[in-house]
């Protein structure tokens, strides 16, 4: 089979699991966004994002370097067997501080009277935490599949949590007395607890995730061999830095809107929630993302060995580059069908999706040309990196949103990500070679901007009917894949590179 065809393959099932995961996911935005005022969604917009840079603190990356010492058969029981029994115990010592001083810390956010936030967060990182590892192991095995079932079964059990609470729950208590379960939910629902059942619906999502798991750790033995895992930790730890980082430059706006933008309390608070809401429909390109770095990180390692590596991964990056302009494209010309997903009240935000898209895209091509580091074993620059990121997303964000709200953040984001592909660029070049076709890459980019301001400077001098105006977009969209098919149709119908060496 061709490398790229398995590759695709497996980036399909992963798309597919993501995808699928994400859209039931998507589905809640519309319900979070009507029954959830903005300032109340705030909350878990902020929280989820200091979820986001926990996790990097408790899984310290050895998933990665599962990936790098797991790679050959001989080292894999070893490596899983230690990285395995390392990120448990100190999971359970990182949330059990969460839990015992979960009070403290939701007085010191700004959540007194809702301390139990804290302690569900901290039930949620332990589990996805030590999940990390198994799930590592079926990527590097190439289990997509079961990859994919226990994920959506993760994702099935949470959303539908979601909607028997905040949908169900609600509409069960409206109805006249002796409806089935009324008595029964009433003394058990809360209506004005809506935030947490997000929360503890998400506690049950993860415990049922690491129960699905718990195959994965069988024959494992639970004790730590510290010549390997001083070898893994310090592979890890530069990664750690930049993995920090990089949560940072995704997550750190939504911290710092609360504190940073120019109003009350109240008014910051929703308009972080107004800028959360806009910020989901920028799910497609995070899908694909996400989905290409599931197959395509065990794929680089998996395949480091051939002489015709760099030109697989320049090629790769080629292809992965045309799919994500693709979709910048296609949310920007159909965003007027995807604002109807969130409530009016959020949509003054929808000036953001463009930006935020981009900046998405960008983040994409960073994760293809930051493979080099990690390759030549030089992760130390992948830490550089991300902290030069890091050090914009703050500097910028700090100063811009005063100025100009969330819409700083947005511009903070997308400069933040190009910066990094920039500098991951030129030292892999330095250190790792490997010929990317810039200006084919580039010239994707630029048609894709170009349409896009091609189609919103019609829309916006012109007043097509609806349907007449979906069908133009549609042309829009059409013209970019006729452009790629046309450029790209030769070296994809000759395209027989196999797995052997």
């Amino acid at each position: 089979m061709s490398l790229f065809r398995k590759l695709a393959q497996e980036t399909a099932i992963y798309g597919i699991s993501s995808i699928v995961g994400r859209a039931m996911y998507f589905l809640l935005t519309p319900l979070y966004t009507r029954v959830i005022d903005r300032q109340l969604y705030s909350e878990s917009v902020e929280l989820f994002a200091y979820a986001a840079v926990l996790m990097v603190v408790f899984t310290y990356r050895m998933e990665t370097a599962f990936f790098r010492y797991g790679k050959e058969e001989q080292r894999r029981a070893s490596s899983f067997s230690t990285a395995g029994a390392s990120l448990f115990y100190t999971s359970l010592l990182f949330s059990g501080i969460l839990l015992v001083f979960h009070s403290p810390i939701a007085l010191a956010l700004g959540y007194s009277g809702k301390e139990e936030y804290i302690f569900f967060l901290g039930l949620i990182l332990f589990f996805d935490a030590v999940c990390e590892l198994p799930y590592a192991k079926l990527r590097l095995e190439s289990k997509a599949l079961t990859f994919a079932k226990i994920r959506l079964s993760n994702i099935g059990l949470n959303v539908g949590l979601n909607l028997f609470f905040l949908l169900l729950c609600p509409w069960i208590l409206e109805q006249e007395n002796g409806f089935p379960l009324q008595g029964l939910i009433s003394k058990i629902y809360r209506p004005d607890w809506l935030v947490g059942y997000i929360f503890f619906s998400n506690v049950l999502a993860s415990f049922l995730q690491f129960l699905l798991l718990l195959p994965q750790y069988k024959g494992m033995q639970w004790k730590i061999d510290y010549k390997e895992w001083k070898l893994m930790f310090f592979y890890a730890l530069p990664l750690v830095f930049a993995s920090m980082a990089g949560v940072i430059n995704e997550a750190f706006d939504k911290i710092l809107l609360k504190w940073r933008l120019p109003y009350d309390m109240e008014t910051n608070k929703s308009l972080l929630g107004e800028y959360g809401g806009a910020y989901k429909l920028t799910i497609i390109i995070s899908l694909f993302t996400q989905a290409f770095r599931y197959s395509a990180e065990p794929f680089f390692f998996r395949n480091a060995g051939r002489l015709d590596a760099r030109e697989i991964y320049a090629r790769v990056s080629k292809y992965f580059s045309i799919v994500v302009f693709a979709g910048f494209l296609f949310v920007t010309a159909f965003l007027e069908v995807f604002q109807y997903l969130i409530d009016s009240s959020y949509r003054e935000a929808l000036k953001i999706v463009p930006i935020v898209l981009m900046a998405n895209a960008m983040l994409g091509i960073y994760y293809n040309f930051s493979i080099w580091y990690r390759l030549a074993d030089k992760t130390i620059y992948g830490t550089w990196i991300a902290l030069a990121g890091a050090g914009i997303t703050l500097l910028l964000n700090w100063w811009w949103i005063p100025e100009f709200g969330y819409m700083g953040s947005a511009w903070a984001t997308l400069l933040c990500y190009f910066t990094m592909v920039v500098l991951s660029y030129f030292s892999g070049q330095k250190f790792y070679p490997i010929p990317y076709p810039l200006g084919r890459m580039s010239f994707y980019g630029l048609l894709a901007l170009g349409l896009y301001f091609l189609s919103s400077e019609i829309r916006t001098r012109s007043e097509l009917p609806f349907l007449l105006q979906m069908a133009f977009q549609s042309g829009i969209v059409m013209v970019y894949v006729a452009f790629a098919w046309q450029l790209e149709r030769r070296e994809l119908q000759s395209s027989t590179i196999s797995e052997q060496k």
